[in-house]
């Protein structure tokens, strides 16, 4: 583990206000990108190893030299790995090895160094099938056993660490609502989602908006009390849930994310710091007109900044390039333009350089620790037959015959490690994605449960 590092002035941190994103009291785009993720759901906790950081560091280290200052990285996802739940359903601890919180708190600080501010994605609700999750919706002592134990604790050992941009409560809620419910209650009524593909990861038992609603409050007001400076979001799947106006005159946008909505969920004062918004062009299509490459920020009528938090260049008819989309963002008023995925679409890297100039984005610039990097040599195993990554987990880095192989891994790019697995400047040792869900698989079958769900509404 590194060093402690100061607690960052509190001019160090991201603000808003009047409708605007601050750093160090000066405006702030947040250009960047998503990971969101090596591992699906497994990233953070129950003992990563030392080449996994380096894995998570290298993509941050990409997104600082392409002039890029915010990554959106999933934490729990589904809940499969992390936090921890007991037979019952109710959360107990952060993951199984206790080291959750910790490993966190290193990747923030490799962040720190490269000026990158992290964006925790906490749940998924574009696919999330895990049982005991779904359980946290529907039932509030669940959910509160998970503030209590995980969340509360987290956000407060944390509040401290200058590259921690904000909290995400969930992505893409929307998939998991239950869509085209009529209620009397306006804020629950999701009448105005009916036709929208909303709904779409869960078919069967779809979540009521309300329940929706209360986890979004309840996780926004533990996080403000747990550390009042912090910033609080969700990630929307498009502009259909975040914007009573009718933009471009579609008459099926309503925002349900308002302090009214969620403290008629939660029972008490609940808000959202930021808005986040997501954009897909279907292919062989251009963006709808609602859309928000279609329009300005200002459009959607909204009180609080709009990051528009997931994109892919390409998409569209006419086929716009990422450094396209990028400047878009920046132009037209929106808070900061983070595309999917560094992992997946190096093009990304070219669309924050082309905002590398830009005031409002150079503007992020964190306090350096002046941390050692420990990834910074080679990775040679001493069989090919196995990565330094497998010895590592094997528990076989203490023995004889690594000494001088899996630098890396197993020393931390110590001095003392000396040899074949030394040499400085060799590309870090990737771990390759999950088969399941690699990035472009991800987005496939999310865009297929979409087209479903139409359908089925039809």
């Amino acid at each position: 583990m590194p060093p402690p590092a100061e607690t960052a002035a509190a001019d160090h941190f991201l603000t808003v206000s009047n409708g605007n994103l601050l750093f160090n009291g000066a405006p702030a785009f947040l250009s960047g990108a998503n990971l969101a993720w090596i591992n699906y759901g497994n990233d953070f906790g129950n003992n990563q190893s030392h080449g996994h950081f380096c894995a998570l560091r290298e993509v941050l280290a990409n997104t600082s030299r392409a002039g890029g200052h915010a990554m959106r990285v999933w934490l729990h996802v589904e809940g499969d790995n992390n936090p921890l739940f007991d037979d019952n359903g109710f959360v107990v601890g952060t993951d199984a090895a206790g080291t959750l919180v910790e490993e966190m708190r290193a990747y923030l600080r490799a962040a720190a160094e490269l000026d990158v501010l992290v964006f925790f994605c906490l749940w998924n609700g574009a696919v999330l099938r895990n049982q005991k999750t779904l359980g946290l919706f529907a039932s509030a002592p669940k959910l509160q056993s998970y503030l209590d134990k995980v969340l509360s604790p987290m956000v407060a050992a944390l509040a401290g660490e200058a590259a921690l941009g904000g909290w995400e409560v969930m992505n893409e809620p929307e998939g998991s609502v239950a869509a085209g419910v009529a209620d009397a209650e306006a804020c629950f009524d999701t009448m105005a989602l009916k036709n929208t593909g909303a709904g779409w990861a869960q078919p069967d038992h779809p979540i009521p908006m309300q329940q929706v609603l209360r986890f979004v409050g309840a996780h926004a007001a533990a996080i403000h009390a747990a550390d009042p400076k912090a910033l609080v979001t969700v990630g929307a799947w498009s502009e259909h849930s975040i914007s009573d106006v009718q933009v471009a005159g579609r008459q099926d946008l309503q925002d349900y994310y308002t302090p009214a909505c969620l403290a008629k969920a939660t029972g008490g004062a609940a808000a959202l710091d930021f808005y986040q918004v997501h954009s897909y062009a279907q292919k062989g299509r251009d963006f709808q007109e609602s859309a928000p490459f279609r329009q300005d920020k200002a459009a959607y009528g909204l009180r609080v900044p709009l990051v528009v938090g997931e994109f892919s260049p390409g998409g569209a008819a006419h086929g716009q390039s990422a450094a396209q989309l990028y400047e878009y963002a920046h132009a037209h008023g929106y808070g900061g333009a983070w595309g999917w995925t560094a992992e997946a679409d190096p093009t990304l890297y070219d669309g924050m350089a082309s905002l590398r100039g830009a005031a409002d984005v150079a503007v992020v610039q964190l306090p350096h620790a002046g941390l050692p990097d420990t990834c910074n040599c080679s990775d040679v195993p001493p069989d090919p037959q196995y990565t330094c990554a497998q010895q590592e987990s094997w528990g076989k880095c203490g023995e004889s015959w690594m000494a001088g192989y899996c630098c890396r891994s197993c020393f931390a790019c110590s001095p003392k490690c000396t040899g074949a697995g030394r040499g400085g400047g060799a590309p870090a040792e990737r771990l390759l994605l999950s088969p399941d869900w690699a990035h472009a698989d991800y987005r496939a079958h999310v865009e297929a449960a979409q087209a479903a769900a139409i359908a089925r509404a039809a």
